[in-house]
């Protein structure tokens, strides 16, 4: 059985699908389109906004710190959506060298470090539903046994909603609707990066189990075997430098700090001694036949 990274995306590419950033394998790409031009400005841009308008203007205390609370929540996950969907196009690159990552997956020892992951994974995404799912039952369960008629949350429309059932019911189901898919872009924004992070952990974990294979396996030249193994230490670098670049703030934070520490000061040490060791392994194997001189 092959193993296969991307499939423990599945349900990111869902929702990016639906969030209008995702148009693969979309037939009806112009009324995708229009529908990411409305989706954008009604749920990623106007919802802080129509947040932010009330801001300390309410009649009370609360409702302030309940606006400026949302307002703020709202806005940062607005911020961390734009630069997905800039970047959205290097995801790919990613994919292609997590495909060839997968290729080279073999053996028991290696498929059960996957096999691990993909439970990992998956306790991510149940943790996020568990999180995300009540948030929206609680604040629509809020909202219809309330006893005065109010907005879910203090904001501010261009209708006067109290004195319309119409208006109010406007008002309600676009607060309803732009929360359902400001949790689904805070799914993606922080679920994605954990999920990458854990990705590339197991394939690190993995590249060690094939270093450590390495000259045990007469049916393969040693050399050859270790050369693989150091293009896979390249593209797994590789991997890296494109998260560093802008994919998400999340990661970027992480890869600057690792690039920065390792590159100045470890990676040379690392790299002296990793292609050290690769010649020295490779002139004993050719002479022993083993990878232990």
């Amino acid at each position: 059985m092959e193993v296969n990274s991307l499939s423990l995306f599945r349900s990111h590419w869902i929702v990016w699908k639906i969030l209008g950033i995702n148009s693969k394998d979309i037939n009806w790409k112009r009324l995708y389109s229009a529908y990411k031009v409305i989706l954008y400005l009604l749920s990623t841009i106007w919802y802080p906004i129509h947040l932010g308008i009330c801001l300390f203007r309410n009649s009370n205390l609360t409702d302030d710190i309940r606006n400026l609370t949302i307002f703020l929540i709202c806005l940062s996950c607005s911020v961390k959506f734009v630069i997905y969907a800039y970047n959205f196009n290097k995801i790919h690159r990613i994919e292609e060298i997590i495909h060839q990552l997968d290729s080279r997956v073999t053996g028991t020892a290696q498929k059960n470090i996957h096999n691990q992951l993909a439970t990992q994974l998956r306790n991510i995404v149940y943790v996020f539903i568990v999180i995300y799912l009540p948030i929206g039952v609680a604040a629509e369960l809020a909202f219809l046994f309330q006893e005065e008629r109010a907005l879910m949350y203090p904001a501010w429309f261009p209708f006067d909603w109290k004195k319309s059932n119409r208006n109010y019911y406007l008002s309600h189901l676009y607060q309803i609707i732009g929360l359902s898919y400001q949790l689904l872009q805070n799914y993606v924004n922080d679920s994605f990066p954990a999920a990458v992070l854990c990705l590339m952990s197991s394939h690190i974990k993995m590249l060690y189990e094939r270093f450590a294979e390495v000259g045990f396996d007469d049916a393969e030249d040693p050399e050859d075997q270790l050369e693989a193994c150091i293009t896979d230490h390249k593209r797994l670098l590789e991997w890296v430098t494109y998260q560093a670049k802008s994919i998400v703030p999340n990661v970027q934070m992480f890869s600057l700090l690792w690039i920065a520490g390792y590159s100045r000061q470890l990676r040379p040490l690392f790299q002296f001694h990793a292609y050290s060791f690769a010649v020295t392994a490779v002139m004993c194997v050719k002479r022993s036949g083993s990878v232990f001189c």
